[in-house]
């Protein structure tokens, strides 16, 4: 994704935002089949939401406070 919000940066709503190897690697560990649904409460830049479109998983369920974030 392409925004112009700094990945160490905290911003208003406190968020932290995930980088894109810690996001991969977190997914792998999981350990999670490509029929599960998947609630991301919190997508900030859509880091854990395009890894699991790229790896197939299809099911997934997406929300963000930040309305400069939420497209």
């Amino acid at each position: 994704m392409n925004l112009a919000i700094k990945q160490n940066t905290k911003n208003k709503f406190g968020q932290y935002f995930t980088p894109e190897v810690v996001a991969n690697f977190m997914i792998e560990m999981g350990d999670i089949s490509q029929k599960s649904k998947i609630l991301e409460p919190s997508c900030g830049e859509g880091v854990f939401l395009a890894l699991l479109q790229k790896k197939g998983f299809k099911n997934l369920t997406a929300f963000e406070i930040d309305k400069e974030l939420a497209h």
